[in-house]
């Protein structure tokens, strides 16, 4: 994926023509069904149902993350590695999405024995949230810039859960083969207030497989409507998990006279054992 240009960016986080005639003879044609894309209720149904298989698959799932930020104007980088969890609390319905930074510039960070991930198998539940919270804000701090909590592979691909999608308006666009041979279109905007984040909507584009609602690839914009802060996730079929997980995210984030990019990538999946539960949040 190569770097936008863009010409005076500011930083920020959000005709058909008709056709008349008479025929005399021959009655309309109609273009052969299978060409037609298919309904925008029956691809909802798809994706949906795709989203709560892989909800109940990933979630208790952890990765190896290696997280690489440049500033395009000095071409200064940063590399983050971290566990990347999306952990389930017992009674709830929610699932919560973590980065757990544990080497900074190819320096440790902290005790390795009081990362997340032990803290989950080896304390009582009740630690978990508040440990994973303050986890969670001292990673941000190791951002080359002030990029906000949004960095995370799976926040557009959120949206898609029936408990997210009255908020938004979704619309089918084409079949996009340079993604895969059946990737289709879903392009959605939020339109439901007060807004998810900050004061501009979100909106972006998804792409699924068209036979069975799989997402292949997420692509959520924020902020400036010219030049908006984007994040791109891609995801492949893991065996281990049964589901496409995310394995490449990128970013682009404005700073007024600069723009600062991000790359991650993922790896090593792998379950721990805490319970289950539906919902991503």
């Amino acid at each position: 994926m190569s770097a936008r240009t863009r010409r005076n960016p500011s930083r920020g986080m959000s005709a058909a023509v008709g056709l008349l005639g008479v025929l005399l003879i021959a009655p309309p044609v109609r273009p052969a069904a299978q060409n037609a894309p298919p309904p925008i209720d029956d691809a909802m149904r798809r994706v949906t149902r795709y989203v709560v298989d892989f909800v109940s698959k990933f979630s208790n799932v952890t990765a190896s993350e290696v997280y690489v930020q440049q500033r395009m104007s000095d071409h200064k980088t940063r590399t983050l590695k971290s566990d990347y969890l999306l952990v389930s609390l017992h009674g709830s319905p929610n699932l919560l999405e973590f980065r757990d930074v544990y080497e900074v510039d190819g320096k440790p960070v902290g005790d390795r024995d009081q990362r997340l991930l032990n803290v989950l198998v080896s304390q009582p539940e009740k630690e978990w949230l508040p440990r994973a919270q303050a986890l969670g804000r001292e990673g941000s701090r190791y951002n080359l810039e002030e990029i906000g909590t949004l960095n995370k592979p799976l926040v557009a691909f959120s949206f898609l859960q029936a408990g997210f999608q009255p908020r938004f308006v979704f619309s089918l666009g084409p079949l996009d083969k340079k993604v895969a041979p059946d990737a289709r279109l879903l392009l959605f905007k939020e339109n439901q207030f007060p807004l998810l984040y900050r004061n501009t909507p979100f909106h972006g584009r998804v792409w699924i497989d068209d036979r069975t609602g799989a997402v292949l690839q997420t692509e959520l914009l924020m902020g400036n409507v010219t030049f908006p802060d984007q994040i791109i996730t891609k995801f492949a079929f893991d065996a281990a998990v049964g589901v496409n997980v995310p394995v490449e995210m990128n970013e682009w984030y404005s700073f007024g006279s600069f723009e600062v990019t991000g790359k991650a990538t993922y790896g090593q999946f792998r379950r721990f054992g805490v319970s289950s539960s539906e919902q991503y949040r």
